[in-house]
């Protein structure tokens, strides 16, 4: 992971003398009027003018300035020229109660102070002349007040009184009080300021009045050309304005504050070539700084830190567009004091190549705060040439316990592109600050510097540190990371790291990574050995969307918890594709360490993951994995890979190694669709279980995986819970509740182990399913642990077609545990199995097979297989309740064999086989029939129990023939059980007899033509219908004879039960006599039952012989 750089240059004075000493020295040698001393008084004071009276102080030669009118405690002078040559001196006199001198300049020339400009006393002075001043390299003050240097045209007081330069007036005979303001007029001229001046100490200060008081520079345009300004713990004021403005004064403990409420139209204010102001000492001290464009460049600065234990005031800057050219705007913290704030007031902020604004402590004070108010836009972008990139910053540093205060912008649009950033951070024991952000537009993040640095915004709790980092806002339209682009909260130290909450109320866009291959994203991380938690990430928005491998992730390395993702999109949250350097676009929650990794949680209309994409949360340590939650209120799409051949999924991962459980992957939605061998996966290959996979989807669920090219038979794609080889930890349950779903073109839906453990159990609830073209829904073993059961709730249809596919709880060759049981329930309509199709629960290990039971209104296996065998255990138990039909067609079958290795150590039983259903019915095969079976080899046959109504097409036999079987053998075992029971209800279908007895001469026809078309023969009772159209009538049926002829003897063959395995077939001999006589009457025997005779009984006379009534016609 790569770290900023420390900010050295935020926090050492810019001391640059190369190039800018020598543009400094250029200035110099400009045009300018004469060097030497030029102080002209202008008379309109009348007698009270100044008066000029040359001489020395500390061994230079000065002007000293007397006279001028007094009006209370201000003096007034008043000139028609004023420059103040190098290396010489103007001094004003300052008599007894006087607080404040005003001079004026009435001629047309600007003044040049090029030497020094002083008071000698501690009287405020103010300098105005509306043609300009510049104050040359070596200029300096030696004042023991404040000094306000202005082009205005006249100083305002209280009473109205203007002391004016473009028409002088002597000030009023009376009292005058302090002036309250600056007026404006046309054509006004410029400050420039040079001066780099050294004090006793040899350090640059400029222009400097003393401790807390006010120096002002208010005019048209105001220069700081490689000039300084200083007033340690006092204040500095920078204003420029047109025509016809009033600035207020307003006398403060500090000087003067100047309010610029009643300006209109504002002009320039430059700092360049190094230029700088400063307000640092023990309290801070304040800068307010307005003008139209405000532009700082080539290093310059303003300082307003806090040294000592008073609390600073801060930095405070309005202007239509502020500029900061690599330079540095700062109110930081070397002491106990609070720091004092910076505030930007503007239309727009333009921070380049190193452009910095800062608020932090470096003591024991609590840091300002860094606050941006800009009505269009702030953009900061690039690094300076030493490498120090633009942004601001909010910074605890090392050793400090003072608080950051925080950063705060709010704009239309934010931009911060090549390396630039916003940076709060702690490095002590303090916290870090907040940062802030509100822009009703954008936020627009991008690229990174030349020297690797990412562009972002920031909260870090660095190595070391003992403090809470700050939280990260940002609040938007739209928010967009590119190429590299970061927002970051990190945990490195013993504080907790901070949350980062995103609301964007269009779109949230990362995409891309950086040239030096570092990933677009949003991050909240605990680092190696950090202590403290994660913060989290919380982002709120229409539309998310993640590209060319960018990222959201929380992740612990260390001690603290893993922070939670929480997403809630209205509209869509579609994450595609991977970087060019192989990372895929991805939501990771991880632990490496001991602590829990954070949640995953999605709320949006519509999830998808194209092309390689991944959600994962996952634990690398002891900690556990984080649940990954989605609910979308349409639909969840996985589909594609990357170009690398990563495949689209959703997963939970404890890692080789790893001791904690996976989280849970929990997904709600309408639809849900698995496509082109996407995935989800909870998986351990350590000692922690592998999670949970629930999901309900109100429409649909659709697994459609992809066959591997050049591997015959092996796909990918699908649902799956899998305890890895070598994995001491259990595999998770699957649980799917849908309308509809479907597996198909390879699918899985499954539960494996490798390892110690058992495999996960699958409950699917569901009003249609099926598995088609390859799917499977297999819980499975390979190791020691048993394979889960798989648990079908469906309503309408189950329906399994295709080779290779089907259902299985199985246990695969080398295992030693046991098979999973299946379990289908809710009584689907209908339960389809064919075209090679499995339901199966074989044991191909040493383990025993599981069982299966199977609740439907019909089924049927047409060339389907419902199987429960074992390799070398007792076979598992099949159990089917079909209400109405089973239908087996095409070489079905129906098995619980045991020892299908056929080897000396398959000593396993064949299992049991209990079929209740309506009608069993078997179609004929081609090839060798459709069998239940339940055959051993060294063990003794199974136990078929069947129950039906009627069973056709189908017979228990020795052994499998060609024919539709049903078989219990065993090879060297005994034979097994076959019970077959057919229920008959003689209730049912009877007829009542009528109860008049009528005539049968009109009942009985007597030509055997008639009869045969038109008679009715009504039976009733005990003996009436054999059970099965199969069946002869019983032995015990009452038989009426009707005709004596010679009999023809014919055999058939009736198949009874078979009790412990043997065949009861016996044959049945039945007189039948030729030809049938018809009856003629009836007549009551002794006994009293009714016998049918061949002679009308109510007709005398001969009636033995037969009528011939020759040929009937054809029906």
């Amino acid at each position: 992971m790569q770290y900023p750089k420390r900010l050295l240059l935020c926090y050492t004075l810019p001391l640059a003398l190369g190039v800018n000493l020598v543009l400094a020295l250029l200035s110099f040698l400009a045009p300018l009027k004469s060097a030497k001393a030029q102080i002209v008084p202008d008379g309109t004071l009348g007698a009270e003018s100044s008066i000029i009276v040359p001489d020395n102080l500390n061994g230079i030669p000065i002007d000293r300035i007397n006279g001028g009118a007094i009006r209370g405690a201000n003096l007034f002078h008043s000139f028609s020229q004023f420059n103040v040559s190098e290396s010489n001196g103007a001094y004003f006199t300052n008599p007894g109660g006087i607080r404040n001198i005003l001079g004026r300049v009435t001629g047309s020339n600007a003044s040049n102070i090029l030497g020094t400009l002083g008071v000698l006393g501690n009287a405020n002075l103010f300098f105005i002349n509306p043609n300009g001043i510049v104050f040359g390299s070596n200029a300096r003050l030696d004042v023991g007040g404040s000094f306000l240097a202005s082009t205005a045209e006249s100083l305002v007081f209280d009473n109205g009184f203007e002391f004016g330069a473009t028409n002088p007036q002597a000030p009023p005979l009376l009292t005058v009080n302090i002036p309250v303001g600056l007026r404006m007029r046309e054509n006004l001229g410029s400050i420039i300021n040079r001066s780099r001046a050294r004090d006793n100490t040899s350090k640059i200060v400029g222009l400097q009045v003393p401790n807390s008081q006010t120096l002002g520079l208010i005019g048209s345009v105001v220069n700081i050309e490689a000039g300084y300004l200083t007033a340690v713990d006092g204040r500095i004021e920078m204003g420029s304005f047109a025509d016809n403005s009033l600035v207020r004064l307003t006398s403060t403990k500090t000087g003067y504050v100047l309010g610029y409420e009643g300006v209109k139209d504002f002009q320039d204010i430059q700092l360049s070539q190094g230029a700088f102001i400063s307000t640092s000492g023990n309290g801070g001290g304040s800068i307010q700084v307005q003008g139209r464009n405000v532009t700082l460049s080539n290093e310059s600065g303003m300082f307003a830190d806090t040294l000592g234990s008073q609390d600073g005031s801060g930095i405070f800057i309005r202007a239509e567009q502020l500029t900061l050219l690599n330079s540095l705007v700062r109110a930081n913290v070397f002491g106990l004091g609070q720091g004092g704030n910076v505030t930007i007031e503007t239309r727009q902020l333009l921070g380049q190549d190193g452009a910095r604004l800062s608020a932090s402590t470096q003591g024991n004070g609590k840091g300002g705060t860094v606050t941006i108010r800009a009505s269009e836009s702030v953009v900061l972008e690039g690094e300076s040439p030493t490498g120090f990139q633009s942004g601001v910053f909010s910074v605890v540093e090392p050793g400090a316990t003072g608080d950051a205060g925080g950063i705060k912008i709010e704009t239309t649009s934010v931009s911060l592109k090549d390396g630039a950033r916003v940076y709060a951070s702690t490095q002590g024991n303090g916290k870090g600050g907040t940062v802030t952000i509100r822009a009703s537009e954008s936020v627009v993040l991008e690229g990174e510097s030349p020297t690797g640095f990412q562009s972002g915004v920031f909260s870090f709790v660095e190595p070391g540190a003992t403090g809470d980092a700050g939280e990260i806002e940002i609040e938007t339209t739209a928010v967009s990371l590119k190429n590299g682009a970061r927002v970051y909260a990190s945990a490195q130290g013993n504080g907790k790291g901070g949350t980062v909450t995103i609301r964007a109320s269009k779109s949230v866009v990362l995409e891309g990574e950086s040239p030096t291959g570092f990933q677009s994203g949003v991050f909240s991380v605990v680092e190696p050995r950090a202590i403290g938690n994660a913060g989290g990430i919380k982002i709120e928005t229409a539309s998310v969307s993640l590209k060319d491998g960018a990222r959201l992730s929380a992740s612990t390395q260390g001690d603290g918890k893993g922070g939670t993702i929480a997403i809630r999109a209205s509209k869509s949250v579609v994450l595609e594709g991977e970087s060019p350097t192989g990372f895929l676009s991805s939501v990771l929650s991880v632990t490496e360490g001991s602590e829990d990794a954070g949640k995953i949680e999605i709320q949006t209309a519509s999830l998808t993951l194209k092309d390689g994409a991944r959600l994962a949360a996952s634990t690398f340590g002891g900690g556990r994995g984080g649940k990954v939650t989605i609910d979308a209120s349409e639909s969840v799409v996985l589909k594609g890979k990357s170009p690398s051949g990563f495949l689209s999924g959703v997963e939970s991962v404890v890692a080789k190694g790893a001791s904690g459980d996976a989280g849970e992957i929990e997904i709600d939605t309408a639809s849900l669709n698995l496509r082109n061998g996407a995935f989800l996966t909870t998986s351990t290959l350590g000692e922690g279980n592998a999670g949970r996979v629930k999901i309900h989807a109100s429409e649909s669920v659709v697994f459609e995986g992809e066959f591997i090219q050049g591997n015959l038979g092996r796909s990918v794609g699908g649902v799956s819970s899998i305890v890895e080889s070598g994995a001491t930890g259990e595999a998770g349950e699957i649980k799917i509740g849908t309308a509809f779903l479907t597996l198909r073109n390879g699918a899985f839906l499954a539960t494996s182990t490798l390892g110690q453990n058992d495999a996960g159990s699958i409950t699917v609830t569901a009003n249609t399913f099926e598995i088609i073209e390859g799917g499977r829904l297999l819980s499975t073993t390979r190791g020691n642990g048993a394979a889960g059961d798989i648990v079908l709730q469906v309503q309408n249809s189950l329906t399994l077609a295709g080779e290779n596919i089907g259902i299985f709880a199985s246990t695969d060759a080398g295992s030693t545990g046991k098979g999973g049981n299946i379990f289908i329930t809710g009584s689907p309509q209908t339960v389809t199995i064919r075209d090679g199709a499995e339901l199966s629960v074989n044991s191909r290990g040493t383990g025993t097979g599981g069982d299966i039971s199977l609740q439907a209104n019909s089924l049927t296996l047409d060339r389907g297989t419902i199987s429960a065998e074992t390799a070398r255990e007792r076979g598992g138990n099949i159990t089917l309740r079909v209400s109405d039909l089973l239908l087996l067609r095409r070489d079905s079958r129906v098995t619980t064999n045991a020892g299908t290795e056929s080897q000396a150590g398959a000593v396993g039983d064949g299992g049991n086989i209990n079929i209740d259903t309506r009608f069993l019915v078997a179609l004929p095969s081609r090839l060798g029939g459709s069998d239940i079976t339940a055959n051993a080899t060294y063990g003794d046959g199974g136990r078929v129990n069947l129950t039906a109504t009627g069973i056709f097409g189908i017979e228990f036999r020795e052994g499998l023939t060609p024919f539709n079987d049903i078989t219990v053998s065993s090879t060297f075992g005994e034979v097994g059980v076959v019970e077959i029971n057919q229920p008959f209800n003689p209730s049912q279908n009877l007829v009542d007899l009528p109860v008049n007895v009528v005539d049968p001469n009109d009942q009985i026809a007597q030509n055997p033509c008639i009869q045969g078309v038109g008679s009715e023969f009504t039976i009733t009772g005990r003996g009436g219908l054999p059970p099965s159209p199969n069946e002869d009538q019983s032995q015990e049926a009452t038989q009426v004879g009707l005709v004596e002829s010679a009999p023809i003897v014919g055999t058939q063959r009736q198949e009874q039960k078979a009790f412990s395995g043997a065949s009861s077939i016996q044959n049945s001999t039945s007189q039948i006599s030729s030809p049938v006589v018809p009856a003629q009457g009836w007549v009551f025997n002794d006994k009293g039952d009714i016998v049918l005779t061949a002679y009308n009984s109510t007709v005398t006379g001969p009636q033995r012989l037969p009528k011939n009534h020759g040929g009937c016609p054809a029906r």
